[in-house]
C-alpha cells in the first residue's frame, strides 16, 4: 500500500517541529549573574542644592494627644469603656471607631472574625440603604478589631450599629458557607500568586509555638466552620478584649452628650471577664544556623527573598512586669530596628535599592522594614529578581548585612538618614487613624516618641555601627521562593558557607 505524499509531508513537518523544540529546550541554559562588591551611596556636596537641616522643634507630639474619659458600671455600662475624643471644627464628618484590643494575647482566627463582620456590614446595608451604613468598615490586626463609621449626620440608630457586630444575632444573619469559601479561596490565591513565602518565612522567623501563627490562615479551622463555631469564637474573643471608643466630631460635645453617645455605641457588647488576667506567651530567645530555606516553585521565572532577624522583644506578662532598665533596653532595641532598617531599605533611598537596583540592575526593588508588634520585633529584608540573578541578588542582600556591621557609614549618610526619619515621624503623626490606634497599645507613647527623637538627634556613625553589631549578631532567617533545581548550583557556588534545605508550601 502506498502512503500518500501529503501524509508523508505532514509527518516530516511534525518531526522537524518536535526536533526544533527539543533542541531549544536543551539549549536554554541560564547564564547566572556574577557577584559584586556591595556599593553604598556617596554624598558629595557640589554646592548644587541648598543645605537642609532638620528642624527638631517640629516634633511636638504632645499637641496631638486625645482627651480621654473612662466609664464603667457606676455610669450604667456593662463593660469598662475608655473614650478618646477631640473636636475638629474644620471636619465635616463624624468619625467613630469602636475598638477592642488585647495587649498581651493575639486575637485567634482574626481573619475569620474580620471576614464574618464584613459580611454583616453588607447585610446591614442591604437591610437599609444609607450613606452612614455604607461607610461601615471592619479592620483587624494581630491584637485588635475595629468597627468604624464615618458620616455627615450620624443618627443614634447608626451609632448603635457599632456594638451590634459583637452580638450573637449578627452571626445569625450571615451566610457562613460564603465566609468559609472566601477564606479557602484566599488560601488558594496565596499559593497561586506566590505569597505563601510570607507564611513559610513567618513560621521560621517566629518559631512553631508563637501565638501569631494562629491569627490567620488556619485552614484546619475553616474545614467545619459553622454559625455555632463562629459565635463561640466571637464571644470568647470579646471576653478578653479591652474596649475603646475613638470619637472625632465637627462640633464640641458636652460631657452628658458624650456619655449618652458612648452608652449607645457600646450597649450590645458582650460582658468581659471580671478581673481578667492577661498572660503573655513566653517569647523565647531565637537562634538560627546558616541555613537557607528554599520554597520550591518549579518553572518559576523569578526568585523572591525574605531575610529576617527576630530581635526577641521583651514582653511583660502577669508574672513579670518590665522594670525601668528593661523598658529602656526594649526602647533601644526598637530604635535600632527602625534605624537600621531605614539605612538598608527606606524605599529608593536605602542601601539595598541603591546597590541592587540603581547600580547593578538586579531587581525592581529591594527594601527593609521593622516589624513592630506587641509580641514581636523583627528587622525584615525583602525583594525579588529574575531567576538569572538568583545567587547574585541573595548574596548581595546578605553582603549588605555584613557590611553594615563591619564598616561605619559616612557622616553625610547618617545626616541624610536623620532627616528622613524625622520626616517619617511627622508624617506618621499626621495620619490620625494609625496614630490613635497605636496610642491604645502603648501607655508611654509620647514619652517613648520623645526618647526616640533625642536618640535620633544625637545619632552618629559610631552609634550606628554599635547598634548593628549588637542587634545583628545572630544568623538571619532566610527563605527563598524559586525553582530549586534551576538555581541550586548557582546558590551553592555563591554562598558556599550556607546550608540549603528545600521545603514545601504550607
Amino acid at each position: 500500500m502506498k502512503i500518500p505524499c501529503f501524509i508523508l509531508s505532514c509527518v516530516k513537518f511534525f518531526l522537524l517541529v518536535s526536533l526544533f523544540f527539543l533542541t531549544a529546550c536543551q539549549q536554554s541554559v541560564i547564564e547566572f549573574t556574577p557577584v559584586s562588591t556591595p556599593q553604598v551611596p556617596t554624598f558629595k556636596d557640589n554646592g548644587d542644592f541648598p543645605i537642609v537641616k532638620p528642624d527638631w522643634s517640629l516634633a511636638d507630639f504632645k499637641s496631638t494627644q486625645l482627651k480621654t474619659m473612662r466609664f464603667g458600671a457606676k455610669d450604667g455600662f456593662n463593660n469598662e469603656l475608655t473614650v478618646h475624643f477631640r473636636t475638629r471644627k474644620k471636619l465635616d464628618k463624624w468619625r467613630i471607631q469602636l475598638v477592642g484590643i488585647n495587649r498581651t494575647e493575639a486575637v485567634k482566627h482574626a481573619d475569620v472574625l474580620a471576614r464574618t463582620m464584613t459580611r454583616y456590614s453588607k447585610y446591614l446595608l442591604n437591610e437599609s440603604q444609607s450613606i452612614c451604613r455604607e461607610s461601615l468598615s471592619v479592620s483587624a490586626t494581630y491584637h485588635s478589631i475595629s468597627i468604624n463609621i464615618k458620616c455627615f449626620d450620624l443618627e443614634l440608630s447608626d451609632i448603635r450599629l457599632l456594638s451590634s457586630f459583637w452580638s450573637k444575632q449578627a452571626i445569625d444573619n450571615i451566610d457562613i458557607d460564603s465566609v468559609r469559601r472566601g477564606l479557602k479561596l484566599n488560601t488558594k490565591i496565596q499559593s497561586v500568586t506566590g505569597s505563601e513565602i510570607d507564611t513559610a518565612f513567618q513560621k521560621r522567623l517566629l518559631g512553631k509555638a508563637h501565638p501569631y501563627l494562629q491569627v490567620t490562615g488556619d485552614s484546619d479551622f475553616y474545614v467545619d466552620l459553622n454559625k455555632q463555631k463562629v459565635i463561640e469564637l466571637q464571644q470568647k474573643t470579646a471576653e478578653k478584649l479591652e474596649w475603646h471608643l475613638l470619637v472625632e466630631t465637627p462640633k464640641q460635645l458636652s460631657p452628658q452628650e458624650l456619655l449618652e453617645l458612648s452608652q449607645i455605641a457600646s450597649d450590645q457588647l458582650p460582658s468581659t471577664i471580671e478581673n481578667r488576667k492577661y498572660v503573655a506567651k513566653e517569647i523565647t530567645e531565637s537562634s538560627h544556623s546558616k541555613t537557607i530555606y528554599l520554597l520550591d516553585a518549579p518553572d518559576s521565572v523569578d526568585i523572591r527573598v525574605r531575610i529576617g532577624f527576630n530581635l526577641n522583644k521583651q514582653v511583660a506578662g502577669d508574672k513579670h512586669q518590665l522594670n525601668a532598665l528593661e523598658q529602656l533596653n526594649d526602647q533601644k532595641s526598637r530604635f535600632a530596628c527602625n534605624t537600621l532598617s531605614a539605612l538598608l531599605g527606606r524605599g529608593s533611598f536605602g542601601r539595598l535599592f541603591y546597590d541592587l537596583r540603581s547600580t547593578r540592575g538586579l531587581t525592581y526593588g529591594a527594601y527593609a522594614y521593622c516589624r513592630e508588634q506587641p509580641l514581636l520585633r523583627a528587622l525584615v529584608l525583602y525583594g525579588s529578581a529574575s531567576i538569572e540573578h538568583s545567587g547574585a541578588f541573595t548574596e548581595g542582600m546578605l553582603a549588605h548585612l555584613a557590611l553594615i556591621q563591619n564598616a561605619k557609614p559616612e557622616k553625610a549618610e547618617v545626616e541624610s538618614l536623620k532627616l528622613s526619619l524625622l520626616g517619617k515621624m511627622l508624617i506618621a503623626d499626621d495620619q490620625r487613624k494609625v496614630f490613635e490606634i497605636q496610642q491604645l497599645f502603648e501607655p508611654n507613647y509620647y514619652e517613648n516618641k520623645q526618647q526616640h527623637m533625642m536618640w535620633l538627634r544625637t545619632l552618629t556613625s559610631e552609634k550606628m555601627a554599635e547598634m548593628a553589631n549588637k542587634y545583628l549578631q545572630q544568623e538571619p532567617v532566610v527563605v527563598l521562593r524559586v525553582d530549586a533545581d534551576a538555581v541550586m548550583k548557582d546558590l551553592q557556588e555563591k554562598l558556599p558557607e550556607w546550608d540549603f534545605v528545600i521545603i514545601e508550601g504550607d
